[in-house]
């Protein structure tokens, strides 16, 4: 008996050493890319799997991570500038360190005088021309990080779709996404609408909210605010001829950007594009309160672009800046962020989540508020996301101390009232409350919105995002309620809250119905998004009708009948949780 227990213990040390071995078994590789002279880390490079036909791209260290099969894949390490390497991957080896190397085919040293630089302007021109000409759905990955005197405080990840317009990125439509905020010196720092800042910068177009890029302007106008130098011209692997140019703005109060763009000459587009300004007199950037300011904003931005089809379009941004934050204490805070777009699965689409936003809601932390924190997502989806050797961003945004979109929005350790005013809430068996009349938030009225004629409205939405995850479909569903539309101008009393949460009561028994109907059903796309609508139509028919007979809780008799049929579904007593009509023994 003994010799079989030490027998069966060798075979449990030993067994997982021959798994790695097994044809067919995935495995995660990680890795490190460096330049092979400096062996400094060469941040989004292009890791591609051959047989698999997964790709990510190394984050600001370096790093890598991508699932592979130690016997038989191979990946294709790539960087603009550099040679390519193909990397076979070796069996019970994990973890690579690949050393990429410049492209070194330089056709010459070329000098450009004033008097026969035209070419090189009739180059911008044409690359100008040849970008995509119709617009172009793709998958986009986002990832910021802020840090203060070194000390990260924020991190934020988002997948949306993602419209590429030629050079530039257009209509962000947000998936998913997730944020932890970390505080410093009792202070929270949030960039609320960074996505939105970067797409803004159009490469072609003068932009009131950045400085000058000498791709804006015409020929002249090049000519006259910039020096212009041709930095080097070279071949790469593909025999293309790529010329670098650098240029230098005459104005150097802060209002141009100093540039450097990568050409493919012989295909005639653009490759990528370096922007920086030092202090930049024009950005996008706002601080969170009037009382405070930002100064001294320095721009880092590089830009790089496909080929499909001989047309060059948006593949990614690494977005950097630094500002210095002026509090109305006249405190002063060094705050560096750094954020990247990636574009992946070119014309490939995520299926999103349904849920109506207004035209008003624009930044990604009142998104990322209206939808439920989807934790299978996050620790079972595929798609691309920028790792490190110790996952650092699941560290940070699983910190005890930090708050994240799970706790941010309600009462916490750091704020009373959450970090936005009017947020989303979703339902709970806790009861929704408020102390007076209130407003749809008055930072969502527009110019030209209709008025409101009816004394309250009481918005309360599906929420309906769908998943495949593993080769298994995720549903998610949620009753929200919206406090952008909703509005009560009447005194609030308890009859009043009684008759707000019976119907938020009521729209989560429509979710649970819808949620029963999907699971019940076939559980295709075209399935769900039929049951989705139809279950809105159901909801719409229900409202007025409760609307109609309870009259804002007026109506006794058909406020205890609707009471009665939620208690029955839900075990929540609407009526006895507020206390009403006890005076008269009713």
């Amino acid at each position: 008996m003994k010799t079989i227990q030490t027998l069966c213990a060798f075979l449990a040390l030993v067994l997982p050493l021959q798994l790695n071995a097994q044809p067919g078994l995935e495995i995660i590789i990680e890795g490190r890319i460096l330049d092979s002279k400096t062996a400094a880390p060469i941040a989004y490079a292009n890791i591609y799997n051959k047989r698999t036909n997964k790709g990510t791209i190394s984050n600001l260290d370096g790093y890598f991570r991508l699932s592979g099969e130690g016997l038989s894949d191979t990946l294709v390490i790539s960087f603009l500038g550099y040679q390519s390497t193909l990397l076979l991957l070796r069996d019970r080896k994990t973890f690579y360190e690949v050393r990429l190397q410049e492209s070194a085919q330089l056709l010459g040293e070329v000098t450009v005088t004033p008097g026969d630089d035209g070419p090189l302007y009739d180059l911008i021109r044409a690359c100008k021309n040849n970008q995509l000409k119709r617009p172009k759905t793709s998958k986009i990955y986002y990832g910021l990080k802020s840090y203060v005197d070194e000390t990260q405080v924020e991190l934020v990840e988002c997948f949306y779709n993602g419209t590429l317009a030629g050079y530039d990125l257009d209509a962000l439509e947000l998936k998913t996404g997730r944020f932890a905020l970390q505080p410093k010196q009792k202070r929270f720092f949030i960039s609320k609408e960074s996505s939105r800042a970067i797409s803004m910068l159009k490469l072609l177009d003068e932009n009131a909210w950045f400085p000058v890029s000498p791709l804006s302007l015409t020929k002249p106008q090049l000519k006259k605010s910039y020096y212009m130098d041709l930095f080097k011209q070279y071949r790469d692997e593909n025999r293309d001829s790529i010329v670098v140019l650098n240029f230098v703005p005459r104005d150097s109060s802060g209002a141009y950007f100093t540039a450097q763009l990568w050409i493919n000459e012989t295909q005639k587009h653009l490759m990528k594009v370096e922007l920086s300004c030092l202090n930049a007199t024009r950005h996008p950037f706002l601080p969170l309160f009037q009382t405070d300011s930002i100064n001294q904003v320095a721009l880092q931005i590089t830009r790089t672009f496909a080929a499909t089809a001989g047309q060059a379009h948006f593949q990614h941004v690494d977005f950097g800046y630094k500002v210095t934050y002026k509090s109305r204490d006249k405190k002063a805070y060094q705050v560096a962020t750094n954020a990247v777009l990636y574009a992946y699965d070119f014309g490939k689409a995520f299926w999103l989540p349904k849920f109506e936003f207004t035209a008003d809601v624009i930044d990604d932390f009142r998104k990322i508020n209206a939808m439920p924190y989807q934790a299978y997502f996050w620790e079972n989806n595929e798609e691309l996301k920028l790792h490190d050797q110790q996952n650092q961003n699941e560290q940070f945004f699983n910190h005890p101390n930090n708050l994240t979109n799970q706790t941010a929005f309600s009462k916490n350790a750091y704020t009373p009232n959450g970090i936005l005013e009017h947020p989303y809430v979703f339902w709970t068996r806790n009861r929704l409350s408020f102390t007076n009349q209130f407003e749809a938030n008055p930072s969502t009225k527009t110019a030209g919105r209709p008025a409101l004629e009816k004394p309250y409205h009481i918005g309360i939405k599906l929420f309906l995002d769908v998943n495949l995850l593993e080769g298994e479909l995720h549903t998610t569903t949620a009753a929200v309620f919206d406090p952008l539309i909703s509005y009560y101008r009447l005194p609030v009393t308890d009859t009043v809250l009684c008759f707000v949460n019976l119907y938020f009561d009521l729209m989560e028994l429509e979710r649970q119905e819808l949620e029963a109907e999907i699971r019940q059903s076939d559980q295709s796309i075209e399935t769900i998004e039929r049951l989705y609508e139809a279950r809105l139509a159901k909801t719409e028919t229900l409202s007025s009708q409760y609307f109609r007979e309870v009259e804002r809780g007026a109506k006794k008799k058909e406020m205890k009948k609707w009471n009665d049929f939620v208690e029955e579904k839900l075990g929540i007593d609407n009526i006895e949780f507020f206390k009403l009509y006890q005076q008269n023994g009713e």
